[in-house]
């Protein structure tokens, strides 16, 4: 064999060592982008799983605050509050919880749910200034959070069978 050939060889035999090598750093880096993409689309998962159980703990607080409100009371128009259940979480965002309308079927003056919010507001504050007066601050805000927080009824709509109960809090 020459040396001509040899070197050819070797040329040759340098240059499929780097094409395997181009190829191998090819396969790692699409190994790894996906890998990432794996890694971030499982942190995603994670982090909106979090998310939901949050807004499900915040409904869920909201829900129990408003029974202890409304147990019991009579709005007009509206079914009687008896179990937590009886107040219905619908959204999220904004905060929306339904309560039973007394009679579906019937058309309601539109007055009717404005004075109902106006009953429901008036009911919340009553029940602060009662926590207050019989829990000490820490544990006021520790049972009641939303409401300590001023947690009030901003509107009412009418929605099929629920009277729909927007939640809000004082603008910061």
């Amino acid at each position: 064999m020459s040396a001509e050939t040899v070197q050819q060889l070797l040329k040759q035999a340098v240059q499929a060592v780097c094409n395997f090598s181009k190829e191998v750093g090819k396969g790692i880096k699409d190994i790894a982008v996906a890998l990432h993409k794996d890694y971030s689309n499982a942190q995603q998962i994670k982090l909106n799983q979090i998310q939901q159980n949050n807004s499900i703990a915040i409904a869920n607080q909201i829900q129990w605050e408003l029974f202890c409100v409304f147990r019991g009371k009579k709005y007009p128009y509206l079914q009687i509050v008896q179990v937590v259940e009886d107040i219905v979480p619908l959204r999220p965002q904004p905060p929306q919880f339904g309560i039973l309308l007394e009679n579906p079927s019937q058309p309601l003056p539109s007055f009717a749910l404005p004075q109902v919010k106006d009953k429901m507001n008036y009911d919340i504050r009553i029940f602060r200034q009662w926590i207050l007066a019989n829990y000490t601050l820490e544990e006021a805000w520790r049972l009641f959070p939303k409401i300590m927080s001023g947690l009030y009824i901003a509107d009412i709509t009418r929605n099929g069978i629920y009277a729909v109960l927007t939640v809000a809090f004082p603008q910061r």
